[in-house]
C-alpha cells in the first residue's frame, strides 16, 4: 500500500515537471502574454481595401487612359482648314475696320471746320454735318437746312422778308443781307440752335436803311456792304 502511494506521488511530481504545450494563439502573436482589447496593430490586405476608394482609383485610371488616347488622336485636315479660314477671315475684318477708322480720322483732321465764309445767294454753306442754302418758295425766300447724313432731310428754318443778296457764316450764325420790297435793306441772322434775330449796333438799333445792297463781303468781324455805290460797315462783334 505504501509503495502504491509512493508511485502515485512520483507520478504527480512527474506531471508537474513535464513542460506544458504552448497555446497556438500565443505563438501566432509572438508573445506568451495575452493582448488586451485595442492593443496591437491591424494590417488590412489589398483585398480588404474599401470599395469606394478602389472604384474611384479605377475611374481615374480610365479617364487618364481615355485622355491619353484622345491626345494621341490626330486632328483631321478638315478641322484644321476650318480653323485657318476662320482665323484669316477674322484678321481681314480687323484690318479692314482699322483702315476705315484711320482713314476717317485723317480725313477729319485734314478738313478743318470753316467758321467764317461768304457765298452768293445761289450757293450753299456746309457746316458741322449740315448744308444751309437760300431757297425760293411760292411767296418768299427761306433758309433751308439739309442733313448731310442719313436720308438728307430738308428743314425750312424760316422765311425772309425780302430778297437775299448773300449768305454769310460767322461763328455759328448765318447772316443774310437782304433788299426789302419797299426799297429798303436790312440784315437778319439765324443763330444755329437758337433762332432768328436782327443785327444791331452798340446802341441797340437795328441795322437797316434806304437803298439797295449791291454787294456784301466779310472782312474779319466786319460785314462790308456796298449800298447804291456807298460802303457801309457793320461790325458783328463790338
Amino acid at each position: 500500500m505504501s509503495m502504491h502511494m509512493a508511485d502515485i506521488e512520483d507520478m504527480g511530481e512527474f506531471e508537474n515537471n513535464t513542460p506544458r504545450p504552448v497555446d497556438a494563439d500565443s505563438v501566432a502573436r509572438g508573445s506568451f502574454d495575452r493582448l488586451e482589447e485595442g492593443q496591437g496593430a491591424v494590417q488590412a490586405s489589398r483585398s480588404a481595401r474599401p470599395a469606394p476608394q478602389h472604384a474611384a482609383q479605377h475611374a481615374t485610371q480610365h479617364v487618364v487612359h481615355h485622355a491619353a488616347q484622345e491626345e494621341g488622336k490626330p486632328i483631321s485636315k478638315k478641322v484644321v482648314a476650318t480653323i485657318v479660314v476662320g482665323a484669316v477671315a477674322a484678321i481681314a475684318v480687323a484690318v479692314f475696320l482699322f483702315v476705315r477708322i484711320l482713314s476717317a480720322s485723317r480725313s477729319s483732321e485734314n478738313t478743318p471746320i470753316v467758321e467764317q465764309t461768304v457765298v452768293s445767294s445761289e450757293e450753299a454753306i456746309s457746316y458741322r454735318g449740315y448744308t444751309y442754302d437760300l431757297a425760293k418758295g411760292k411767296d418768299a425766300y427761306y433758309l433751308e437746312e439739309t442733313r448731310e447724313s442719313g436720308n438728307g432731310e430738308k428743314v425750312n428754318l424760316g422765311d425772309l422778308k425780302g430778297e437775299p443778296v448773300s449768305l454769310v457764316l460767322y461763328d455759328g450764325a448765318l447772316i443774310i443781307p437782304e433788299n426789302l420790297p419797299d426799297g429798303k435793306w436790312d440784315v437778319t441772322a439765324y443763330t444755329i440752335g437758337s433762332g432768328w434775330s436782327s443785327i444791331m449796333d452798340q446802341e441797340g438799333n437795328v441795322r437797316a436803311g434806304d437803298g439797295k445792297i449791291e454787294e456784301a463781303r466779310l472782312d474779319g468781324s466786319t460785314l462790308k456792304l456796298q449800298i447804291d455805290g456807298e460802303a457801309v460797315d457793320i461790325p458783328l462783334v463790338w
